[in-house]
């Protein structure tokens, strides 16, 4: 199991370089495929490196499945139906995605749950940290 640990630990840190490679190569046009490249390689591997990891439980693996299914999905058809005039604003819009995958990300580091057969989930941990109106914590 540790050389599955450390295997995985590799491959997370191989998909932060990429995406680091991605931000850079996005910079200019002529480097722009590679960044893009890069950027798609490390999600590759960082997907694959959580599936994995084994703290999925099987039952949840189609939920990650239908997850990436749908992201891809609405993102194929955002970017074939977005002008590149409007490009800026289909980033900004798809940067808020990740912002909210991050509020998701933290807050189960944050309350971690012990993965149930029975019973709803715990993402309503996200929903809570979420400010409501008129609701004071």
């Amino acid at each position: 199991m540790q050389h599955l640990d450390n295997l995985l630990t590799v491959a997370y840190l191989a998909a932060g370089v990429l995406f680091i490679l991605s931000l850079g190569g996005l910079s200019t046009q002529v480097t722009a495929r590679r960044g893009n490249l890069y950027g798609v390689l490390g999600m590759g591997i960082a997907v694959v490196a959580t599936l994995l990891d084994g703290r999925i439980a099987v039952g949840g693996l189609p939920l990650v499945g239908g997850a990436v299914l749908v992201g891809g999905a609405v993102g194929a058809v955002l970017a074939s139906r977005v002008a590149m005039t409007a490009m800026p604003e289909l980033v900004a819009l798809l940067h808020s995605f990740v912002g909210l995958a991050a509020l998701v990300g933290v807050s189960t580091f944050l309350d971690p749950v012990t993965p149930s057969t029975s019973g709803p989930s715990r993402s309503s941990t996200t929903w809570r940290s979420l400010p409501r109106r008129g609701h004071r914590r």
